[in-house]
């Protein structure tokens, strides 16, 4: 996303109403900071999660993000 971050997105996301219930999912190529994680999941994101990343391990956190926990 040249020019943009996840932030960015996420605010997009959750200022439209169409889309704001939808659960959101942070997931980095890069080892951002316990910092940018933290500020992530303050913004309202279900989980913050870094690659690489098991597939049955993501599919797992998806489930339990769209069970609402």
């Amino acid at each position: 996303m040249p020019g943009r971050d996840g932030y960015m997105l996420f605010n997009a996301i959750k200022a439209d109403p169409h889309l704001r219930s939808i659960p959101f999912v942070f997931l980095s190529s890069t080892v951002w900071s316990e910092k940018d994680q933290i500020k992530g999941l303050g913004l309202g994101a279900m989980r913050f999660l870094l690659r690489p990343i098991e597939p049955q391990v993501l599919l797992k956190e998806i489930a339990a993000c769209l069970k609402g926990g």
